[in-house]
């Protein structure tokens, strides 16, 4: 069977941009997915002054329902159909999608990754290197192959994660969302606004996939009306 999603987009990392600049208050994109970031504008006022609001509500409400939906999905799911062709597997990219999160969250708030601090790297029997977010570069299809863990595993690996970005999001003023990041292989530089979308760009990406395999073992595609419990696969 051929293998499906063999190249990611790497987050941020060789990334970089999602799809957004902020520039004196409007979105620009180097995309067609404009419109999913027009929230972002009212950050910027049209002469590129910061106004006093930093609405965060709509990000961490976005990272919460892939949160919840990762829980649906890996919940009931066997360890066969976390390894399961075609490749990359469930599991893998359930562990990319935490791996990104940490990654970003950890850094923007200045602080050690929990993949590395908290022990996840050990617990997951693989290497601390701070770098190893599952880039497409970086895991040959042998690794993607060889990765194991159980759902239980990940989804802890997930909340770990996901608490992070929620207390991260939860501090954040218009000032901090308008910083630029030092960033020069990136012109012009991304904001800590357009990190964050480009992270939770990843993460409803891998989520999507996720579901779509989980559908695609059971049910022979994506039918959520076929499955027993339609949210399961959502």
């Amino acid at each position: 069977m051929n293998q499906l999603l063999s190249t990611m987009n790497d987050p941020f990392g060789e990334l970089g941009y999602a799809s957004l600049t902020v520039v004196k208050g409007s979105c620009i994109g180097n995309d067609s997915n404009k419109s999913h970031y027009r929230a972002l504008s009212p950050m910027l006022s049209k002469r590129s002054k910061v106004v006093p609001m930093a609405k965060t509500d709509v990000l961490l409400d976005a990272f919460t329902r892939v949160y919840e939906s990762l829980h649906r999905t890996l919940a009931d799911l066997t360890e066969a159909e976390l390894t399961q062709e075609p490749h990359p597997p469930i599991g893998w990219l359930a562990w990319r999608l935490s791996r990104v999160m940490d990654s970003n969250a950890s850094r923007l708030s200045g602080q050690e990754q929990l993949w590395i601090g908290a022990g996840w790297a050990a617990r997951f029997g693989m290497p601390p290197e701070p770098a190893d977010f599952g880039r497409s570069a970086a895991h040959t299809r042998e690794q993607v192959r060889a990765f194991r863990a159980s759902a239980p595993l990940l989804l802890a690996y997930h909340d770990a994660t996901y608490a992070r970005m929620k207390t991260y999001l939860e501090t954040l003023t218009a000032e901090d969302l308008a910083r630029q990041l030092a960033e020069p292989q990136y012109q012009p530089l991304p904001t800590v606004a357009v990190r964050l979308v480009s992270v939770l760009e990843n993460a409803m990406t891998n989520q999507g996939q996720i579901s779509y395999l989980k559908a695609y073992h059971r049910l022979g595609g994506w039918f959520p009306r076929e499955a027993k419990d339609p949210s399961s696969v959502r």
